[in-house]
Order: C-alpha cells, then structure tokens, then sequence
C-alpha cells in the first residue's frame, strides 16, 4: 500500500476550450433573418387590424346615417295626416283636407338617374306657418 501513494495517480484533465469572443457572421446572419420575418409578421398583422378597424367604422357611420333617415322618415309618416283641430266650437275645420301619403315613381326618359317621390303632408298647429 505504501507504493500507491507513492506514485499519485494523475488525472485527465479536458483540453482546455478557447474562449468565444463574439458571433459568427453566420449566427448573425441568421438572427438577422429571423428577427426581421418577426418583424414581417407583426406588421402584417398590424396593418391587418387596421383596414379591419377602418372597414368597421365606415360600416358604423353608414348604419348611424341609416338609423338618422329612417328615425325621420318615421315621425314624418307618423304626422301624416294629422290635423290640429281647434276646441272652438264654431270652427269650421273637422278633420286633414288633402292626401296624407303619396308616392310617385318617375320615369326615366332620357337615361337620367330615377328617383322615386314621397310626399307626406300634414297641418301644422293653428296659427303656425310654412316657411
């Protein structure tokens, strides 16, 4: 036994690795590609999104137009006929003289945009006059 000690036993040390000191142009060149088809995609994406939000907001400010017309399309035909009657009782006015509601269609005779008509009428308040 005292021979074993006598002779350590060596160890194999790894060979020692150089230190990196930077990137390859290779490694480079990769990350490169990578970070800039990242950067593709979220600027698809993003300009997406956006022609989307604009799309959208269009179709609202035509749908709030639409709602607008038709809100006075609605108390106007709600009005039709309508007569303000006086509580005095000799008046002479009993009730709507004319027609309330008519539509015309109109023909097109020399290739000009047709329009169709609607006329609502009704009487305003005693003593109120068209302007």
């Amino acid at each position: 036994m005292s021979q074993m000690l006598k002779y350590p036993v060596r160890q194999r040390c790894p060979p020692a690795l150089p230190l990196q000191g930077g990137l390859t142009l290779l490694e480079m060149l990769i990350a490169i590609s990578l970070g800039l088809l990242v950067l593709f995609g979220i600027g698809t994406i993003f300009v997406g999104s956006n022609q989307t939000y604009r799309v959208q907001e269009e179709n609202a400010r035509i749908q709030e137009a639409g709602r607008y017309a038709l809100e006075i399309l609605g108390r106007n035909l709600r009005q039709a006929g309508y007569a303000d009657i006086p509580i005095d009782p000799v008046a002479t006015k009993t009730a709507f003289q004319g027609t309330p509601v008519n539509g015309i269609d109109t023909v097109c005779p020399l290739g000009t945009p047709v329009t169709d008509l609607l006329t609502v009428q009704y009487d305003g308040r005693v003593g109120e006059q068209d302007c």
